[in-house]
């Protein structure tokens, strides 16, 4: 027992701690089912996200006008209720540690 309890402390004072790496999730893009609407239209927003340690990821949209249908989903529904004018749609997606983030823009135009 006394050469058993000796062994077992030279392998726990000889082994080196053992770091764990994570690595951010990486948003690839951001796809818009047109890039160009009509005032009061609705478009599909879709990014294509992964993350190498396979971790659950929560998604939040925004605008700078317009409203998201569901903005913790991906994908979801833009709605341009604004006036017409180029917006900008942001996604920020986080893993629980790290947060990124990406952009995409749309055109919104008058009804002829």
């Amino acid at each position: 027992m006394k050469y058993f309890s000796l062994i077992i402390l030279l392998f726990f004072a000889c082994s080196e701690p053992v770091s764990v790496v994570k690595h951010k999730p990486i948003i690839h893009s951001i796809t818009l089912s047109r890039t160009r609407i009509y005032v009061d239209e609705f478009i599909t927003v879709q990014a294509d996200v992964t993350d190498e340690d396979g971790d659950d990821l929560r998604f939040t949209w925004s605008a700078d006008g317009g409203v998201f249908i569901n903005p913790k989903n991906n994908p979801t529904q833009w709605h341009a209720k604004t006036n017409p004018g180029k917006y900008t749609l942001s996604l920020s997606v986080t893993d629980g540690t790290f947060v990124v983030e990406k952009s995409s823009q749309v055109q919104v135009i008058s009804h002829p």
